[in-house]
């Protein structure tokens, strides 16, 4: 089926998996931000760090964490992004690398 516009004419069905294809690289992508920022801000999860105990240190990464998930939901908040990153720690707590 072909729309045409203006003298343009666009493949609906191309159109819908190009959408449906930005969406999926958008997503990907945005995972890939989080876990390198996650992975940056090892005072959020990497107890022999010496930022790890300083409130204010974890505090701004938890911020920028929050910062990134906002981009995606505008109401998220710090529990939401805590509860996320729990998700991240538990795989690495039950099978820890010797």
């Amino acid at each position: 089926m072909k729309l045409t516009c203006s003298g343009l004419s666009v493949s609906l069905f191309s159109s819908a998996v190009f959408v449906h294809f930005q969406r999926v690289m958008s997503s990907r992508q945005f995972v890939i931000d989080v876990i390198e920022l996650y992975k940056e801000s090892t005072c959020l999860w990497k107890v022999s760090d010496p930022d790890y105990h300083d409130k204010n240190k974890r505090g701004r990464a938890m911020d920028q964490l929050i910062e990134l998930f906002k981009t995606k939901d505008i109401n998220t908040n710090k529990d939401l992004v805590q509860k996320k990153s729990a998700h991240c720690e538990a795989p690495i707590e039950k099978n820890p690398i010797r």
